[in-house]
């Protein structure tokens, strides 16, 4: 569990950020503070996606970041991550851009396991005000699905 006071100086760094650049560029410096973030979570090709998906809630769990499900709709992964604590920290003023933090940190991960350089992850539903805010994500197949998932 995170301090108060982490949470205070992410709310100010998102601040910082939100009051010396704009647009584009916010959300490119939060993918790629996404990406360096997904250095810190151990995964391999041989994982399957049940494995994947522990490994990641294992870390978010530790992180208190949330939890993540992974479900497999025709041709598509999509990711539900709930309760990501990013719009409480950075505030809601920020709160359109954090998914972007997300959006690198899975990108990484699924190129680390084997998806193609061409792989779009996005996000495709952002429900921040609900009981329990839930991000989702969409990645369309770029890998063989078959090879991972249980």
């Amino acid at each position: 569990m995170q301090s108060v006071y982490w949470d205070h100086f992410l709310y100010a760094l998102a601040e910082g950020v939100r009051l010396n650049l704009h647009g584009e560029k916010i959300v490119t410096l939060m993918f790629t503070v996404g990406q360096q973030l997904s250095e810190f979570v151990e995964v391999d090709r041989s994982m399957t996606m049940a494995e994947l998906e522990r490994r990641l809630n294992d870390y978010l769990t530790l992180q208190g970041w949330g939890r993540l499900e992974i479900c497999r709709i025709d041709t598509r992964l999509i990711l539900r991550h709930y309760s990501p604590p990013f719009f409480t920290c950075f505030g809601a003023s920020n709160a359109h851009w954090v998914n972007s933090i997300l959006e690198g940190f899975y990108s990484e991960i699924f190129y680390k396991i084997g998806a193609s350089q061409t792989l779009r992850l996005y996000c495709i539903d952002s429900l921040i005000s609900s009981q329990e805010p839930i991000i989702q994500f969409s990645l369309e197949k770029t890998i063989n699905l078959e090879d991972i998932y249980e």
